[in-house]
This record gives structure tokens, sequence and C-alpha cells, in this order.
């Protein structure tokens, strides 16, 4: 794959990133288990002009045979989503929309970011719309909390419109958030091809 692809799911008139793709990534890994896909189930959507590479179930399951090292990587980065995933369902069912903003872009970071003196910096430009859709509220509610935290020197933006995450202020007001990125640092998405 080359582009970027959104993995959302929606709902009750609202739309949730699941995961965010990038190249070498792939989706459409459970098309070898012989099930239907879930009614409601997760649906893909590029950002930017993308390419993908498609694999029959049959073919992809005469792969995982022949090869069994790529079995291996696949159920690694299955692994890796899941616990992406599990993480991500947390935030929606148990944080506020300040501690989801703030995974959110740590999450972000561990895929996009540079690390800097004091704070990390993602050099993409996230829209609030975009960061909205992917912690599951309202724009207006992500433009509210950013407008908190940038108020509160947890988040700043750089000359290029880049934002930045300082460090020391993102501990005081979620001091668990950092060390999820340095769990995140340790399994990053098993591979890519």
């Amino acid at each position: 794959m080359s582009g970027e692809v959104e993995i959302y799911r929606t709902g009750e008139g609202k739309r949730v990133v699941i995961h965010l793709l990038l190249p070498g990534d792939f989706f459409g890994d459970l098309a070898f288990t012989d099930h239907d896909a879930p009614v409601g189930g997760s649906h893909a959507r590029a950002r930017k002009q993308t390419n993908v590479c498609v694999i029959s179930s049959k073919d992809l399951k005469n792969l995982l045979t022949k090869f069994p090292v790529f079995a291996i990587l696949l159920l690694t980065s299955l692994r890796d989503r899941l616990h992406h995933t599990e993480g991500k369902v947390k935030d929606l069912a148990l944080s506020s929309a300040e501690t989801r903003i703030i995974n959110e872009l740590i999450r972000h970071i561990a895929r996009f970011g540079k690390e800097r003196a004091d704070f990390y910096e993602i050099e993409e430009k996230l829209t609030h719309q975009s960061l909205a859709d992917m912690i599951g509220v309202a724009r207006e509610t992500a433009t509210r909390v950013l407008g908190v935290l940038e108020k509160a020197g947890v988040i700043s933006w750089s000359s290029s419109g880049f934002l930045r995450l300082h460090h020391a202020e993102a501990m005081k007001v979620c001091p668990h958030c950092l060390m999820m990125k340095e769990k995140m640092n340790k399994t990053q998405w098993g591979f890519r091809v």
C-alpha cells in the first residue's frame, strides 16, 4: 500500500477512526478467516492518493502456508493492532476528552512524531475535525479541549502549523499518558511490507 488509509467505524451519526495506515501497512487482513465481515463493520477511506495491492483469501492462505514466517509477522501485526484498539476502546469508554486527545496525540507521535528537547512534534498538520474523528467527539469539543490544553501549556503550535506536545506539562495533566508512548515504541505495529 502507498498513501494513507483511515480504518473507521460509524454509528449513531458518529465516525471514529480506529487506525491510520501508512505506506507498507495492510488492511482487510481478516479475509483469510472465511467469515463474512460483520454488519456495520469497519470501513476504509483513502486520505490522499493511494495505491493498494489486492490478494485473494485463497492466495493469502497459500502464502501463509508456504512461508510460515509471514504468518508469524501477520500475527504480530494483528496483536499490535489489537493492543492499539484496546487502548482506544478504553479511552472511548473511560477517559475524559482531555485525556483522549493527549492519548491520541501520543499515538500519532509514535507514528509521525519527532522527539525534541522538551516536546514531541507531530510533523503532519492535524485538523480539529480529524482529531475529533480519532477520539469520537464533536469538532467543537476537540477545539475547546485543544484550547484548554494550549492555555495550560500542554500543547503549542510551531510556525509551520505542526502540533507540539510538551513533556512536563502533559505529565501534570495526564501522568500515565506519556508512559503509554514508551510501551508503544516497544511494539511498533509489527511489520511493514
